[in-house]
C-alpha cells in the first residue's frame, strides 16, 4: 500500500513539473511574440509625464502622473513610472552601470528572463521578466525596464498573456524627462527603498504578503 502511495505521489509531482515547464515554454513564446510585434499604432494614452499605447482589449481603471492601473485577463496590472531612475539619469553618473535598479525579492523566482527589444521610438530597451511565488498557485509577475515597472498578482497560468501585454505596452511607452524633472526634482529626498516599497504597496495595499517579500539593495544610494 505504501508503495502504491509513493507511485501516486511521483505521478502527481511529475504532472506538476510538466505543467510548470509547459507554462514556462508559453511564457518564452509570448515574450518573443511581444518583442516582434510591429509598433505601427499611435500612443492613445497621454500624460504630461509619459505616453503609451493601450490596445482595445486592455482597460484602464486608475491613472496618476506616476502610475496607471490597467486591467487585462481579469487581472489588475500596475504600471509604475520609475521616477528615481529618470532623475538619476539626469543628475547622477549612470554610464557603465546596470541599467536596471535592483528590486530584490526574498524568494527564489520560478522564472526569470532578461532580453533587449526595440521600442516605438527606435531605442534599444533592456527588460527583465520575473515570476515569484506568493502562495499556492498565485505568483507575483513583474516586467522591469529602465523607466517602468509592471506588476500583477495572478495565477501562474495567466503569466504568458499578462507578460505579453506588459511588454507590448512598455515598448510603446515614452517618457517626458524634462516634465518629470520639473515635477519631482525639488523633493527634499528621493529614497530608493521608499520608492520601491511605494510601488509594491500600490499593488496590494490590503495585504502584507507582497510587501514582506521585498527588500532593497542597501548599496543603492539615496538621491539627496
Amino acid at each position: 500500500m505504501r508503495k502504491i502511495g509513493l507511485i501516486l505521489l511521483a505521478v502527481l509531482l511529475g504532472g506538476c513539473s510538466l505543467k510548470t515547464n509547459s507554462i514556462k515554454a508559453r511564457i518564452a513564446v509570448a515574450l518573443d511574440r511581444a518583442s516582434e510585434v510591429r509598433l505601427t499604432m499611435n500612443q492613445n494614452q497621454n500624460k504630461s509625464t509619459y505616453d503609451y499605447y493601450l490596445a482595445p482589449d486592455i482597460g484602464r481603471r486608475e491613472s496618476s502622473l506616476s502610475s496607471s492601473v490597467l486591467f487585462a485577463h481579469n487581472v489588475n496590472i500596475l504600471m509604475n513610472l520609475d521616477i528615481v531612475s529618470v532623475l538619476s539619469d539626469r543628475f547622477y553618473e549612470t554610464e557603465g552601470n546596470d541599467p536596471l535598479r535592483k528590486f530584490i525579492l526574498n524568494t527564489t523566482p520560478v522564472y526569470q528572463r532578461s532580453d533587449d527589444v526595440i521600442t516605438i521610438d527606435k531605442r534599444l530597451m533592456t527588460y527583465v521578466a520575473t515570476i515569484s511565488p506568493v502562495e499556492n498557485n498565485i505568483v507575483l509577475i513583474s516586467l522591469q525596464t529602465r523607466y517602468f515597472l509592471f506588476t500583477a498578482i495572478a495565477p501562474f497560468a495567466s503569466a504568458p498573456d499578462l507578460l505579453y501585454d506588459m511588454l507590448v505596452v512598455c515598448r510603446t511607452a515614452t517618457i517626458s524627462q524634462d516634465q518629470i524633472i520639473l515635477l519631482y526634482s525639488n523633493r527634499e529626498t528621493i529614497n530608493y527603498q521608499k520608492e520601491t516599497l511605494d510601488i509594491f504597496s500600490q499593488l496590494a495595499p490590503e495585504s502584507g504578503k507582497v510587501i514582506d517579500m521585498i527588500s532593497v539593495d542597501s548599496d543603492q544610494p539615496s538621491n539627496e
